[in-house]
């Protein structure tokens, strides 16, 4: 893994930003992986129910993102997006710590069908 390179950030760990973690990890993907969440769990909606009838424990139903993300090549930050500034290319969260942008992913956006749904106008 290319730990010189920029990392690639992915904002918010719901369903798609945990999974696109997990699996670029899963892949041996190249660069550093970074989730940012501003909650500690993430919350399977779809079993709350279960949750509030004691049918299933918080950690089953709410498991922490640490633990989710043991034994993966993804670094978790706790914190929330501030902003992001396009023209100085960053990522600014509320702690004060900011991620410098160099470039988009470098997997070929028109080609995988992303080019639509990606910031990759940097």
């Amino acid at each position: 893994m290319n730990q010189t390179s920029a990392p690639t950030l992915i904002l918010g760990g719901g369903f798609v930003g945990l999974f696109t973690a997990l699996h670029l990890s899963q892949q041996n993907y190249p660069h550093r992986i970074i989730l940012i969440e501003g909650r500690d769990r993430f919350t399977f909606k779809p079993l709350l129910y279960e949750l509030i009838t004691d049918e299933l424990h918080t950690e089953q139903v709410c498991p922490r993102y640490t633990d989710l993300l043991a034994g993966s090549n993804v670094s978790f930050v706790q914190d929330t997006v501030k902003a992001i500034d396009l023209h100085q290319r960053c990522v600014v969260l509320e702690s004060g710590k900011d991620y410098k942008v160099l470039s988009r992913d470098p997997c070929n956006f028109q080609q995988d069908g992303l080019e639509t749904v990606a910031l990759s106008r940097l």
